[in-house]
């Protein structure tokens, strides 16, 4: 494994044209070329949340070698990984996967974790270009969601990030125990380790266990973001737009009406899509695994190949019945004639880069 920090910047000045070029031939032509890939490295994981039974599936887990060809094969300028499981540090190779994102690719590589075994493994992932982690409110709700004895691995992965000035973004899932205390819990915690905080309504797919159990009463999701919409007008910087908030809370009243069936666009395979931990390219986790779909282990298997057969499955503007993922609203809202939500954007995301540039800064004097 390569000793050496990594000084290449993955999103750079000129990447910035390439990116809006890229996706106005999405959004206005139809094209397809993914900005953001979500790369399930492993579905194995240390802890058993109880919105996610990802630890029980039987899908394969590709060797480093051909998680290298695969890296290979998505590479491209402007492009982000977000490498997450499962729990991405479960894997003994993760060191060296994170490594070959960062020399031999002009991909932006992410890191999602649930932070519980980052004190013993940060040294060997420090070249991604930041993290992401979930935090679902204080002790009591974290623990809750996430088993005995989590909390206390968020506390000391933050306080190694922080004090390693890392680009931060942290998940808050709102389920049946969230309160408004909590949510106020992670905004102060998120101002004192300067973090991008994001959040969204429990997310149900295949292996989402108890996830329809827990959902919130929609009443208290509508006061929930309300709340957040506030902050967010006053200024904090969120990864949520105030739209993509004001979306959250039209389902929310959807889901609380009707049998929720919120209409809204979704650039799943085209904006961004997913590979999973054998290979196979999905339009989202969210929806179950397509016969159509194509593996990247396969030698003669390009990405654009697998891209194509994404397009069999559904039209892109199709969005899931109440999906209530973050990612694919920001994203479905994100397009040249919604000057509110590409700033709100590019502040969050400026944020984030900060803290990246002051840690290859200090390595790097």
């Amino acid at each position: 494994m390569m000793n050496k920090v990594r000084v290449r910047k993955r999103i750079n000045k000129k990447n910035i044209p390439l990116i809006f070029a890229r996706g106005v031939m999405v959004k206005y032509f139809h094209a397809s070329w993914p900005i953001w890939i979500d790369f399930r490295i492993t579905y194995r994981c240390n802890l058993r949340c109880r919105y996610c039974d990802m630890p029980s599936s039987k899908i394969g887990e590709m060797s480093t070698d051909q998680a290298k060809m695969v890296i290979d094969k998505i590479n491209a300028p402007g492009r982000v990984i977000l490498l997450t499981g499962g729990e991405p540090l479960v894997r003994k190779d993760i060191g060296e996967i994170v490594d070959y994102f960062a020399f031999h690719s002009d991909c932006e590589v992410r890191f999602n974790t649930n932070l519980v075994l980052l004190k013993k493994r940060y040294d060997e992932i420090k070249n991604c270009d930041g993290f992401f982690f979930s935090l679902d409110g204080t002790k009591k709700t974290h623990e809750e969601n996430k088993g005995e004895g989590s909390f206390k691995g968020v506390e000391e992965g933050l306080e190694i990030l922080h004090s390693e000035k890392r680009g931060k973004i942290s998940m808050t899932v709102i389920t049946g125990n969230t309160t408004l205390d909590d949510i106020k819990f992670v905004l102060d915690t998120c101002a004192k380790y300067e973090i991008v905080p994001a959040f969204q309504m429990v997310r149900h797919y295949e292996l989402s266990k108890e996830s329809r159990e827990i959902n919130p009463e929609m009443d208290n999701a509508v006061k929930i973001f309300e709340y957040l919409l506030e902050e967010r007008k006053k200024g904090f910087i969120m990864m949520n737009s105030r739209k993509g908030l004001i979306g959250q809370i039209k389902l929310a009243r959807a889901l609380a009406n009707t049998n929720g069936d919120f209409k809204a666009s979704c650039y799943s395979g085209k904006l961004l899509c997913t590979v999973d931990s054998d290979g196979i390219v999905g339009l989202c986790f969210s929806r179950p695994r397509h016969t159509n779909s194509l593996n990247l282990t396969q030698e003669q298997v390009t990405f654009n190949d697998a891209l194509k057969a994404l397009h069999t499955i559904k039209p892109h503007t199709k969005r899931c019945p109440t999906c209530t993922c973050m990612a694919p609203i920001e994203f479905s809202l994100c397009n040249l004639l919604n000057v509110d939500v590409l700033l709100d954007n590019y502040h969050s995301e400026k944020e984030f880069q900060r803290l990246e540039k002051a840690y290859t800064a200090r390595n790097h004097p």
